[in-house]
Parts: structure tokens; C-alpha cells; sequence
């Protein structure tokens, strides 16, 4: 019993002696600091990527937004995409036009 309590004792003196002097207490600070800083980053994320959903008032232009940033899931949308006219006329377009003239 006396060689386990010897033993424990050492391991206590030498982790007291790593905080102490060896930088224990710094590695300690740094990890929680680390953590603190990724928080405050997922935190940022989160933000960042609602950011535009929360400028918009108007809910006509929220659905737009909403629009876009799901299209953006595959991507960055491109010029092709976001166009009004884009060159080809689609079956949208077309049965418009066929409404519209009669």
C-alpha cells in the first residue's frame, strides 16, 4: 500500500510541476481558447449564411432569395440562369405566349 501511495504522490508532484513550470496552465488556456474561437466561428457561419434572408422584408423578395440560395446548392447560379431572357425560349415561355395570343 505504501508503494501505490508513493507512486500517486509522484504522479501529483509531476503534474503540479508541469503546470507550474513547464506550461500546463498556457496549453490549458490555448485549448479553451481554441474552442471559444470555434464557436464564435460556427456562430459567424451561421449568420453569414442567413444573412440575406433576414435584410429581406418583403416576403415576395424573401421567397426570391430563398430561391436563389437553393439553386446555389449545386452551384453558383449563372448568367444563364438567372436572365430573364435566356436566349432559348423554354416550354414556360412558349405556352405563355400561346395564351397570350389566344
Amino acid at each position: 500500500m505504501p508503494v501505490v501511495a508513493l507512486i500517486l504522490s509522484t504522479l501529483a508532484f509531476w503534474l503540479i510541476y508541469w503546470f507550474i513550470r513547464m506550461g500546463g496552465l498556457d496549453h490549458i488556456h490555448s485549448i479553451f481558447a481554441r474552442r471559444r474561437e470555434d464557436a464564435r466561428r460556427v456562430q459567424a457561419r451561421d449568420r453569414e449564411r442567413t444573412g440575406a434572408l433576414r435584410a429581406v422584408d418583403d416576403p415576395r423578395e424573401a421567397a426570391t432569395v430563398l430561391m436563389l440560395l437553393m439553386a446555389r446548392v449545386g452551384g453558383d447560379p449563372t448568367r444563364e440562369h438567372t436572365s430573364p431572357s435566356s436566349g432559348s425560349s423554354g416550354w414556360r415561355s412558349a405556352s405563355i405566349e400561346t395564351s397570350l395570343n389566344g
